[in-house]
């Protein structure tokens, strides 16, 4: 019949929403306009994790012979999150940032917050991008060729997913707990009028109903900003245009490279080129994006695209609507 018992997965359901189809079209446009011109470099970065002894958490079984199924993977050790950024070149020189967990939790999303983060990008990642302004390598594509040449670019494009140690808010939108108070300087703030004799009932409808209109102000965008960079966010639940996603598999093909440092035994991680690889990657991103424009838009030319408004409901905006995944799946492989 074609049926199988199996997980289910409601990812597909989420990303045909109308608001994300939306977010997803106006990522597109973005991208393939800087895309475009030769006068803009993406910088990817995402997390990844290794485990010390570099033992797959999965292995391949035979169902048939319940016996041999190892109970338990020995000798994975303690787990590495890896967070790094990199263009169509290679890895950003002294970008790695690796934190230790001695937590079971899969999730490796949780060995990161708001403040390391940020304190990655004032430390690490902007100089990063300041030395790369001075040695600047464009590569171009032509077909199958990549040919690199030196050139004067407009500016540098951070491609960032909506995790939420990257959406930490400067200003937050109140909700229906937010004081009074609060809620009242929000709509001076943003010149929304209300009634002077509003309850808070009143005045968390007045805010519901209108802040789908107000922009929300992200700290590590305002951050990148400053230093005269770009932020272009990936849409919610869309994580596979970020080459980083996919890349972040070499990680784990470096554990060879591991060198040993102390009496203790601390480890870290020599991060190789992989120019080729890192190419590679970033122009299958590229093909993935102009696809999946042509079957949203067809043969439109990016100019002749209005701008999308579409009328979002409370659950629309929701603080989940935030990437992929961000833990291991354990369904099934077809």
């Amino acid at each position: 019949m074609g049926y199988k018992w199996k997980k289910f997965n409601n990812r597909k359901i989420l990303i045909e929403q109308p608001h994300i189809i939306a977010k997803r079209i106006k990522f597109f446009k973005k991208y393939l306009q800087y895309l475009h011109s030769d006068n803009y470099i993406f910088v990817f970065l995402d997390v990844t994790w290794i485990y010390e002894n570099g033992s797959p958490v999965k292995t391949w079984v035979n169902e048939s012979d319940p016996l041999g199924v190892p109970q338990r993977l020995k000798g994975e050790g303690r787990r590495f999150t890896i967070l790094h950024a990199g263009t169509a070149r290679g890895f950003l020189k002294d970008c790695d940032l690796m934190l230790g967990s001695d937590t079971e939790h899969r999730d490796y999303h949780k060995n990161m917050n708001a403040k390391i983060f940020t304190e990655w990008i004032e430390k690490q990642l902007l100089p990063a991008l300041n030395s790369l302004d001075k040695t600047c390598v464009i590569v171009t594509r032509r077909k199958t060729l990549d040919l690199a040449y030196e050139t004067q670019f407009r500016a540098l494009v951070i491609v960032l997913d909506n995790v939420p140690y990257h959406s930490e808010q400067l200003r937050k939108l109140p909700v229906a707990s937010t004081k009074k108070g609060d809620m009242t300087q929000w709509l001076q703030e943003n010149n929304i009028p209300y009634p002077p004799d509003s309850l808070k009932s009143d005045l968390s409808a007045i805010i519901r109903d209108k802040k789908q209109y107000i922009e929300k102000t992200y700290a590590v965008d305002d951050l990148i900003h400053n230093r005269g960079h770009i932020v272009l966010r990936l849409p919610p639940y869309n994580c596979q245009y970020n080459n980083c996603t996919i890349t972040g598999t070499y990680h784990q093909l470096l554990v060879p490279n591991w060198k040993r440092q102390g009496k203790c035994g601390q480890q870290h991680l020599k991060i190789l080129p992989l120019i080729g690889m890192w190419a590679n990657s970033v122009r299958h991103c590229e093909e993935l994006i102009r696809e999946d424009w042509k079957k949203l838009m067809g043969n439109l030319p990016i100019d002749d695209i209005l701008p999308i408004i579409i009328q979002l409901s409370a659950e629309s905006d929701s603080e989940d609507d935030w990437g992929c995944e961000h833990f291991e799946s354990d369904s099934e492989t077809e």
